[in-house]
This record gives structure tokens, sequence and C-alpha cells, in this order.
């Protein structure tokens, strides 16, 4: 199985929309951090959301990483600031 080396440009795509709809802003990821893969292959990644030009710090999004098939990653929770 590959080693999780960062996000898909995909899966960005897939946080930054679900982050506007959410915020009803502009919102971007701007950065995230990843933890190691879990035994069912799982990498949580958790996405530092902004707006405004990257000016506003919004909520954190956490977006699980499905090794296996990633096809099937998506968000699993949105964190309050």
């Amino acid at each position: 199985m590959k080693k999780f080396e960062g996000l898909l440009k995909s899966e960005i795509t897939t946080i930054n929309k679900f982050a506007q709809k959410r915020d009803g802003k502009d919102s971007k990821i701007s950065g995230y951090s990843c933890s190691g893969e879990d035994e069912l292959g799982f990498v949580k990644v958790k996405c530092e959301i902004r707006s405004n030009n990257y000016n506003d710090r919004e909520a954190d999004v956490i977006f699980l990483v499905f090794m296996p098939d990633r096809r099937v990653s998506d968000v699993c929770e949105a964190l309050s600031k």
C-alpha cells in the first residue's frame, strides 16, 4: 500500500468546497498536519482554514484519507475555532 505523502489536488478541492459551503465565505485550506496511518488504513488530516484573502482564521476541518482507496476519502468533522 502507498504511503501518505500529502493531499491530492482533488482532496484539497473537496476540503475547500466543504469549508466555503459551511462558512459562506471564500474559505480555503492554508495548511495541514497529519497523523500516522491507523490499522484500517486511515490517515487523519487536520486542515487549517482561512478566509478573507487568508486574513481570517475559520474553524479547522478533519479530513480522513482512506489509503487503500482515496476516492472514498471525505471530511470527517469540523472543529470549533
